[in-house]
């Protein structure tokens, strides 16, 4: 398995639609037991989740719809500096 961040930058008109979809859809399985960081109540409309898969493209596929439209999946790998 590989590591992606996922980000969802999108216009602040799209939020309340955002959240209504995975309101209605529920988590996305790759979702669960992870920390989403969130920074739109600060006014940068963005979102952020570390998750697992064999792909980028398959971790999109499984987003609902319009959270997918506004993603992306790019490949990380984790360093710890001394």
């Amino acid at each position: 398995m590989a590591t992606f961040m996922l980000t969802c930058e999108h216009p602040a008109e799209v939020c309340e639609a955002l959240y209504k979809e995975q309101q209605e859809m529920g988590t996305p399985e790759v979702y669960k037991g992870k920390d989403f960081l969130c920074s739109c109540p600060y006014g940068e409309h963005n979102g952020w989740v570390v998750v697992e898969g064999e792909t980028g493209e398959a971790i999109l596929a499984s987003l609902p719809p319009l959270f997918r439209s506004h993603a992306k999946a790019l490949q990380i790998e984790t360093m710890q500096f001394s």
